[in-house]
């Protein structure tokens, strides 16, 4: 063998004792590749379909978005809709209010969605189990009452063509109202009914002057508006059986303290000086030593549900009163530089209130700051009092 044959032989050997190639990074590397080229497939693809979202989007801004109508044809929801099939698009005028409100005969929630209301002039209304009642004014001073379900959006007349409708501020959405000759008082079972009925009705002869304003524990509030402004107030108990007159020269009862046992009320003394005091629920009495002074007449008055606060407003403030010890001399928290006349309010929580004034919504924490909170509601809307 030449030295040719013998290095020719040499090679063909090693290369025949060499270990054989390492399939799995092959198909490794094979897999990656693939891999690879299917990205960049992908990442194309992606491409188009976000370039083709954002000329819809372009397209769609172009388009205006118009409110919904009754005019449109849209129809109230039918019983075992949500609510929100009958949402409007229309979001409440700031995302963050605290109350849910009326506005133009929409029922704006907090949760923001909206629900049409038949009622149109509305005055009142209060959260009740499952959903609200809400009161509207008609010709010739009457008034009808109506139970929105929230959820289903049915809406249901519980009252109509009465007078001086009174709602338990309690959300118990116990009912009392003038009849023609009658007075009557009614509660209703609203939880998981898209149509309340009546539990209790009680009639009595109704009073001579004035009609039912409100609740303060199990007593409706009678106040005489003969001259257009409160002057007298009396209680009817309805569990006790027929109305007997029993009016005390108090131009307001602002709420009720001790489970309803004791009044917040104001009156004038003798002197014409405008008098806070704490009456007894069964005689209606005080006297001047029972007096906390004010400079004015307040506008209005709300107690809150604990019965520690008392919020008066007139028309150059509003101050917050603690009804607890030495509550006739304590300090108050004012609110001064905002028209609080005419309008309504609710408690958000045990010490905090929302006042609905003529420019907005006022939030008051008088254990938080003695700076209110604004919010701005539109005009002629209703808060819901909760």
């Amino acid at each position: 063998m030449t030295a040719l044959e013998d290095a020719l032989s040499r090679a063909l050997a090693a290369r025949a004792n060499a270990p054989a190639p390492e399939m799995g990074d092959l198909a490794g590397r094979a897999i990656a590749a693939a891999r690879l080229q299917r990205r960049f497939r992908l990442t194309g693809a992606a491409a188009v379909v976000i370039c083709a979202v954002l000329a819809a989007s372009v397209l769609t801004i172009r388009e205006p978005i118009r409110p919904l109508h009754p005019s449109d044809g849209y129809d109230l929801a039918t019983p075992g809709e949500y609510v929100a099939a009958v949402s409007s698009p229309e979001p409440p005028a700031i995302p963050d209010m605290p109350v849910d409100y009326v506005s133009d005969s929409q029922l704006f929630l907090r949760n923001g969605k909206s629900l049409r209301l038949l009622a149109t002039q509305v005055t009142k209304v209060q959260r009740v189990p499952e959903g609200f009642v809400v009161v509207e004014r008609q010709a010739y001073e009457k008034q009808r009452a109506w139970y929105v379900q929230e959820r289903t959006g049915d809406q249901t007349v519980l009252l109509d063509g009465v007078r001086s409708v009174a709602v338990a501020g309690d959300g118990s959405g116990r009912l009392a109202w003038l009849d023609g000759s009658t007075m009557r008082y009614q509660e209703s079972v609203f939880a998981g009914q898209d149509k309340p009925y009546p539990a209790v009705k009680l009639q009595t002869d109704r009073p001579a002057f004035g009609g039912p304003v409100a609740f303060v524990g199990d007593a409706v509030v009678l106040a005489d508006t003969a001259s257009g402004v409160p002057s007298r107030h009396d209680l009817w108990f309805p569990d006790r059986g027929d109305y007997q007159p029993t009016w005390a020269d108090l131009f307001a009862v602002y709420g009720a303290r001790a489970r309803g046992n004791e009044l917040v009320t104001a009156r004038y003394t003798a002197k014409k000086r405008v008098c806070l005091a704490l009456v007894p629920a069964e005689t209606l009495k005080s006297s001047d030593a029972d007096c906390r002074y004010l400079d004015r007449r307040p506008s209005n008055g709300w107690v809150s549900p604990g019965g520690r606060w008392l919020v008066v407003a007139d028309e150059r403030q509003a101050q917050m009163i603690d009804l607890t010890d030495d509550w006739r001399t304590g300090m108050v928290v004012p609110w001064n530089g905002v028209t609080w006349v005419g309008r309504d309010a609710t408690w958000l929580d045990q010490d905090t209130i929302a006042v609905h004034t003529s420019s907005g919504l006022m939030v008051l924490a008088p254990l938080a700051s003695s700076r209110a909170v604004e919010y701005k509601l539109p005009v002629h809307s209703v808060i819901v009092n909760q």
